[in-house]
């Protein structure tokens, strides 16, 4: 009879057992996916999602000096990085696959007056994002077009002098005090220049680009997913993707809406730069939300070799990506 009430009690514990094993795997797969992005403009290419589906995903919009530590420590589901620190992790192992553009290229060099690409040389030229894409395209596009760069604080007669500067406000601080002539901005602190810089005016990088490529554009920014997700959470990535897909023009078509969206998920302790937003400016971000596909692929892996071609290997992890980098369902 003892036996027979210890077997009972045995089977009772378990069957009590199973739900609490049932709802614990369940809570893996539901929780919120954790989405990060830097801000500026690829804070906006996720405008649309921050303002209709905050409560449906865990976002974080946070500063750009920090959004690759979100990779590096796994703590991203998703987010949007930089096309050569996305190439650059995945080639030193981090398992992150680019699934979609973010950002065709927001780049804009400023000066008083008029101005071509040829009056660069022999001036000085404030640069922001060192050995990254702002930097990279910047040099790309002075070496295609046969222009000698060095890297001074002076200028240098026959050459583009490159000075170096930690962000692009204070890019746009030494051209409003005349310590250089001429800077490289993103927007929409390009137009924030143009407001404060008296006789400021821009120059369309992706268009001088253009000329050399035959395309407007480039892949600044793509958002990566972590790969594991493909595999535990496959289904949700896809429905987080279609989302994004489609509010690509939200920003435009909102733009006060996208500043308040941006401000509403910052990071503790981070001040959003995008104070104002018009849909011109928005514009000139070239936010494209395009689901990776053969063309995209192409781009990226063009863009890397142009990298490769500057001797900079280094800084996507030495050699250009293998196919698997890229996901699309």
């Amino acid at each position: 009879m003892k036996r027979i009430c210890k077997l009972f009690s045995l089977i009772l514990c378990l069957c009590l057992c199973l739900p609490l094993v049932a709802c614990g795997s369940k809570a893996s797969t539901t929780d919120k996916l954790k989405v990060f992005a830097p801000d500026g403009a690829p804070a906006l290419a996720l405008s649309g999602m921050l303002a209709e589906d905050g409560d449906k995903y865990d976002f974080t919009v946070v500063a750009s000096s920090s959004i690759g530590s979100k990779l590096v420590d796994g703590s991203a589901d998703l987010a949007i990085v930089p096309t050569n620190a996305a190439v650059n992790l995945y080639n030193k192992g981090k398992d992150y696959r680019i699934a979609a553009l973010a950002t065709v290229g927001n780049l804009y060099l400023i000066g008083k007056g008029d101005f071509t690409l040829s009056d660069l040389t022999g001036k000085t030229l404030g640069v922001f994002g060192q050995n990254n894409v702002p930097d990279l395209v910047l040099r790309a596009l002075l070496s295609d077009n046969d222009m000698e760069t060095v890297v001074s604080d002076e200028a240098a007669a026959g050459k583009v002098a490159l000075r170096y500067f930690a962000d692009g406000p204070a890019v746009m601080q030494a051209i409003k005090k005349g310590v250089v002539p001429f800077g490289l901005l993103p927007e929409p602190a390009a137009t924030a220049a143009l407001k404060n810089i008296e006789g400021a005016t821009l120059s369309d990088v992706q268009a001088e680009r253009q000329k050399i490529t035959g395309s407007y554009g480039f892949p600044q920014a793509v958002l990566v997913v972590k790969g594991s997700l493909l595999e535990d959470r496959k289904a949700d990535v896809d429905a987080f993707l279609t989302r994004y897909a489609t509010l690509g023009t939200w920003a435009e078509e909102h733009p006060q809406e996208a500043v308040a969206a941006v401000s509403a998920h910052m990071a503790e302790g981070v001040e959003a730069s995008i104070k104002a937003l018009t849909k011109e400016t928005a514009k000139r971000c070239n936010i494209r939300v395009d689901r990776i596909d053969e063309t995209a692929r192409n781009q990226v892996k063009s863009f890397m070799q142009d990298i490769i071609d500057l001797g900079l290997s280094e800084s996507i992890g030495g050699k250009l990506p293998a196919d698997t980098i890229f996901y699309h369902a």
